[in-house]
């Protein structure tokens, strides 16, 4: 999947660009709105909705351009530095003979990712660099789709139920967080009750149907005027669906809750192998969160998160330590898993000077007597996660002072994710410690 050459973009000279490419089983134009003046550095993207616009009628660049901007889309996607995505079907007769799977090819051409320009993603292979495909940048847990007459008879035929296809990191769901249905000729029946469903332009039939199958239902009077973007910060923004699980987004305003980006000049450390090796300094982007009413408070801690890049090469201080994986996770995350994650849970007992020893070797798994650890806490407590019927079980570690300084968890029923239950039992054990 995705395209082997580089999309031909045009600059249309107020900030925004706009480009299109055949995919195969259907052809796509990409309206990139305004950038954030950090949107380089900073990927909105993983907020950002994946606005998917089925075209009823095959539409020009100057038809879909006009189209997002009067009907609100291209003021939804600017907020988040995104971009408006139109998509109509290669078949011969359009809507009338476009597959069921139509949907799923679109997100298997779809990603999100830290390399990213213009409404594109840049794949590379990580153990040579060298750039491959390129993809429709969009978060694909967070796809809002839009059809209008036929494209939306083919939303309601095809799309209200579980839809299979690639996932984030292969084979998954991939249920459209939300779809807006206008000009409905046909009757919904959902096959499940938490696809949230906009209902705009459509007889009361139609909306009564909708009424009794979702829980999640907007539906608009057939005399009220379409706006995308007042249905969206009413109800769209709400959703995202993660592993196929409908969540909704917290309102952190009414949290009183600031979301601020930001970018920092720093050096450049000789031990750096990544995109700025070489350089004496680069640029890194963060978000801050933090409480509006922060200046009153007089202590306050300091939550760094990072996300991947590699083991750190501190080999001198003991550091309190909360580590967590999934337990069906693809991607090395606990011992059992990755001969490197044995590595790095042995060079964990080494730094944080364990009593325990760490002597689990991963060629030896199949008889290990802790079949995740490969070793026994000093104390282990199990704690059931109520959200997703998954238990997190942790394994404490003592270390020379016979002091508690090392967690290791790890949660069932869970692939590669993060989730809010293990980061709440986290901050119970590292708020413990101070420096």
């Amino acid at each position: 999947m995705g395209l082997k050459d580089t999309p031909q973009v045009t600059d249309l000279n107020d900030g925004r660009k706009f480009w299109s490419a055949d995919f195969g089983s259907f052809r796509a134009k990409v309206f990139v709105q305004k950038q954030h003046p950090l949107a380089d550095i900073v990927n909105f993207g993983y907020l950002a909705p994946y606005l998917l616009i089925f075209e009823e009628k095959e539409m020009t660049q100057e038809e879909a351009i006009r189209f997002s901007d009067e009907r609100g889309f291209s003021a939804i996607a600017e907020e988040y530095s995104g971009s408006v995505v139109f998509v109509y079907p290669s078949s011969e007769r359009g809507w009338d003979d476009a597959p069921a799977s139509l949907f799923a090819d679109v997100i298997a051409n779809s990603r999100i990712h830290q390399y990213f320009k213009d409404g594109y993603v840049m794949s590379r292979d990580r153990f040579t660099g060298e750039w491959q495909d390129k993809y429709i940048r969009g978060a694909i847990f967070r796809t809002a789709v839009y059809g209008y007459g036929r494209s939306a008879d083919h939303i309601a035929n095809n799309l209200l139920k579980t839809v299979e296809g690639e996932f984030l990191w292969g084979p998954g769901e991939i249920t459209p967080a939300c779809v807006i249905l206008e000009g409905l000729s046909v009757i919904p029946h959902p096959g499940r009750r938490d696809i949230p469903v906009v209902s705009v332009g459509n007889s009361e039939e139609v909306n009564s149907s909708l009424r009794e199958s979702c829980d999640h239902l907007l539906a608009r009077d057939l005399a009220d005027p379409a706006d995308a973007a007042k249905d969206f910060h009413s109800f769209v923004w709400k959703y995202k669906r993660w592993v196929g699980n409908l969540q909704e987004n917290p309102d952190i305003d009414e949290m009183g809750i600031v979301r601020e980006p930001g970018v920092l000049t720093v050096k450049t450390t000789p031990d750096n192998n990544g995109d700025d090796k070489d350089t004496t300094e680069h640029r890194i982007g963060y978000v801050a969160w933090y409480n509006r009413d922060l200046k009153d408070a007089q202590s306050l801690p300091t939550v760094l998160l990072f996300h991947g890049g590699g083991d750190s090469v501190n080999r001198t201080y003991p550091v309190p330590l909360f580590y967590a994986g999934g337990e069906e996770s693809p991607l090395p995350e606990l011992p059992f898993q990755a001969e490197k994650c044995t590595d790095r849970i042995r060079y964990v007992f080494e730094v944080n000077r364990l009593k325990k020893p760490y002597t689990a070797r991963f060629e030896e798994r199949d008889s290990w007597d802790e079949p995740i650890w490969g070793v026994t806490g000093d104390r282990t407590e199990k704690i059931e996660d109520v959200s997703r019927g998954s238990v997190l079980t942790i394994h404490y570690f003592e270390d020379e002072n016979s002091k508690e300084t090392t967690a290791l968890a790890s949660i069932s029923r869970q692939g590669h994710d993060c989730r809010p239950h293990t980061c709440e039992e986290a901050w119970k054990f590292m708020s413990r410690f101070s420096r």
